[in-house]
């Protein structure tokens, strides 16, 4: 976490409380309909080449036209390296 730990909502300044959020501890509001959660991700982001075979796997997202494609990625959580970043991308986003 940062130097300095959230306590309050910055949205609705309820309290926060500690929950679990994929799979890791974060910050979360304790107002129901708030649902602000401080997910702490850096500014980094992965992109991940993945390849079976000679095909390279690309993605479509739910909002693009049916002929876009795109890598697999995804923001670098706090505390992974890169490699387990990488691999935490591709299983979220390929099952």
């Amino acid at each position: 976490m940062n130097s300095f730990e959230l306590k309050f909502c910055p949205v609705c300044s309820s309290p926060l409380t500690s929950t679990i959020e994929g799979g890791i501890t974060r910050k979360s509001c304790t107002k129901p309909s708030c649902e602000y959660v401080h997910w702490n991700n850096p500014t980094p982001v992965l992109a991940a080449i993945a390849h079976r075979k000679d095909e390279v796997i690309l993605i479509q997202s739910i909002g693009w036209p049916k002929h876009w494609y795109g890598l697999i990625t995804g923001f670098h959580e706090a505390g992974e390296t890169a490699e387990e970043g990488v691999l935490r991308e591709v299983k979220e986003e390929t099952g």
